[in-house]
């Protein structure tokens, strides 16, 4: 997000999780977020800052609509429930279930946080930073077991 003073802010939209790009649903949603609010003056309104430096907030749209709200209405997001107890995401998440939008088409979408779990767990056992799967370090051609 570019700021008046054109410096450059990292958001993540609170409450809610998108899918991934590499998952269904993933380029549809970042299209549909780009066409609501790419090139456009819109509020942000900050409620954390993750373990990552980015901005977490509510963007409201020019419109007064929160995008937030938007991208879960349409079903291009879904409330994460482990940052949120909003009555509303709720509803608008069912809403978009019932109405089979974006990613609700599918017969059983997988949330973007299960999916990435399991791209972490392929990642280290399938020899990131030098481990085997069997869990052992490779190491001058013998194994070392590392715990």
């Amino acid at each position: 997000m570019l700021t008046p003073d054109n410096s450059t802010v990292t958001v993540r939209l609170a409450e809610i999780d998108s899918p991934e790009l590499s998952q269904a649903y993933g380029r549809e949603a970042k299209g549909y977020t780009y066409s609501r609010a790419f090139g456009r003056s819109v509020r942000v309104e900050q409620t954390d800052i993750d373990r990552y430096g980015r901005t977490v907030a509510t963007v409201y749209l020019p419109d007064g609509t929160s995008l937030n709200e938007e991208l879960v209405k349409n079903g291009y997001a879904w409330q994460y429930r482990q940052y949120s107890h909003s009555a509303r995401l709720a509803t608008l998440e069912a809403g978009a279930r019932a109405g089979r939008l974006g990613l609700w088409r599918g017969s059983n979408p997988e949330p973007p946080w299960t999916y990435r779990h399991k791209k972490e767990g392929r990642r280290h056992y399938r020899g990131y930073r030098g481990y085997h799967k069997s869990g052992h370090a490779k190491r001058g051609g013998r194994r070392r077991h590392t715990r």
